[in-house]
């Protein structure tokens, strides 16, 4: 078992997808990638604020949640250096999976986690910090997302994968 409650996902463990993941998608397949565990609470990737003045004077954009986002993004890249050294940068298209494991307080009784954090501002996140461990080239690369919001069984975390998509051939119409 895993350092986070979970048997089959440890970090930096190079994964083929089998099966489930070799199928037909707009014709291409899933291949090769790597799947590693990054700690913590998951946090969104808000609105933006402007901080200063605006009127022709100089001011800066921030994220309405600038510190925990950056602190967050920061330990995706440290689980994702490590890998990134390892097995290189994803230069071609791909398929990221981020499974988001959220801490269940003691009175929750819901079975899925229905709340904050919104899923798709998470993922943005999670996508910029790929592109700025450098385990992704660019962000842009990222063809299809699998993600979930899920309740830990232990303590929150993210697991994350990587996948190499690669073309099947042409489809007929």
């Amino acid at each position: 078992m895993s350092e986070y409650g979970n048997p089959q996902v440890g970090r930096g463990e190079w994964a083929t997808r089998g099966e489930w993941l070799g199928h037909r998608i707009s014709g291409v397949t899933c291949g090769e990638g790597i799947e590693f565990c990054v700690p913590g609470e998951p946090v969104p990737q808000g609105s933006m604020k402007c901080v200063g003045r605006v009127g022709g004077v100089a001011h800066q954009v921030l994220h309405s949640n600038q510190v925990g986002l950056m602190a967050y993004r920061n330990t995706i890249c440290a689980a994702a250096l490590p890998v990134r050294r390892e097995y290189g940068a994803v230069t071609g298209a791909c398929r990221v999976e981020a499974w988001f494991y959220l801490s269940r307080g003691d009175s929750v009784r819901r079975d899925l986690p229905a709340v904050f954090p919104d899923l798709d501002k998470v993922q943005r996140a999670v996508g910029d910090a790929l592109q700025f461990s450098g385990l992704i080239e660019d962000d842009k690369l990222i063809c299809e997302w699998v993600t979930a919001k899920r309740y830990a069984t232990e303590r929150a975390y993210t697991r994350i994968g990587v996948y190499r998509l690669e073309p099947i051939g042409t489809l007929g119409v």
